[in-house]
């Protein structure tokens, strides 16, 4: 049995509209088969990765019948007339067409991400084929504008990658705000404490090795606050601004120091708006 402190910490980036690489490495060191078909099947692969796109319309129309379907799972802003932006993971993305496959906006996108990323969207594809419906383009976002747009927007569409080791009963820390982990490993002899106090292990360590003799299933109820889960976040910039303000703002937050420890490395990525936390 280990005792740790809980740790968030930046991962390694995937390339801004550059997926594939990165997941092929990632699924490498994750032990997932490179088989295109298995990695699509592959949900928290296929999390860890997102694209941003533009969209230009003859009319906005066909875009305004799309936002009437409320898809949630993307982050979409207006540039200007007819010129929106739309990102998502590539999980979300190939979600999103099969959600809403029915509207032209949705058979736009499935079109253009078959084209450029046929390896990850290319079994959406249905069986009668698709028609390009007229006045609706997808692109890709270069990095170049991407890096010119206001803060306030880019927040909402520039993800970041972080790996976490916390308590199990931390978890909800996270869903309440609207983020959802990545979890990739249940950590059975590890368990993670904020506190490392003598007094504290020492009864932690007595408490855990009685726990033991119990089933797994049995013990993991009587002490979930420390019982390990190991994984990532990939969310939008204004995802870690909203957790990272608030596990900050509590004296006694069980992730605040894990918390200040991922705030400094944003911040010399990000030092607007990182820069702006109170801690």
């Amino acid at each position: 049995m280990e005792i740790v402190k809980p740790y968030l910490k930046k991962g390694l980036q995937p390339k801004f509209n550059d997926p594939i690489e990165f997941l092929q490495e990632q699924a490498t060191s994750l032990g997932i088969s490179k088989d295109p078909q298995k990695l699509r099947e592959n949900e928290n692969l296929l999390s860890l990765a997102s694209l941003v796109l533009e969209v230009r319309l003859d009319s906005e129309s066909p875009f305004y019948k799309f936002l009437e379907q409320q898809p949630c799972r993307v982050n979409i802003d207006k540039l200007e007339k007819k010129h929106y932006l739309l990102s998502g993971t590539i999980k979300d993305l190939r979600l999103l067409y099969q959600e809403l496959k029915e509207q032209k906006v949705a058979k736009a996108l499935l079109i253009f991400l078959c084209n450029y990323f046929p390896w990850l969207f290319e079994d959406l594809w249905p069986k009668r084929g698709l028609v390009q419906p007229l006045g609706i383009e997808f692109g890709l976002f270069t990095k170049k504008d991407f890096e010119n747009l206001d803060i306030a927007i880019k927040l909402r569409h520039a993800y970041f990658l972080s790996v976490f080791q916390i308590g199990f009963a931390d978890l909800p820390y996270f869903y309440e705000l609207d983020i959802k982990p990545i979890i990739l490993e249940k950590m059975t002899e590890i368990y993670v404490l904020d506190r490392e106090e003598p007094t504290v292990k020492a009864l932690s360590e007595k408490l855990f090795n009685l726990l033991r003799e119990f089933p797994e299933e049995v013990s993991s109820h009587f002490y979930p606050v420390s019982y390990g889960v190991k994984g990532f976040l990939y969310q939008p910039l204004i995802q870690y601004m909203a957790f990272l303000t608030r596990f900050l703002a509590e004296e006694n937050h069980p992730l605040k120091d894990a918390s200040l420890e991922l705030l400094a490395e944003l911040k010399e990525i990000y030092p607007e708006p990182f820069g702006l936390i109170p801690v």
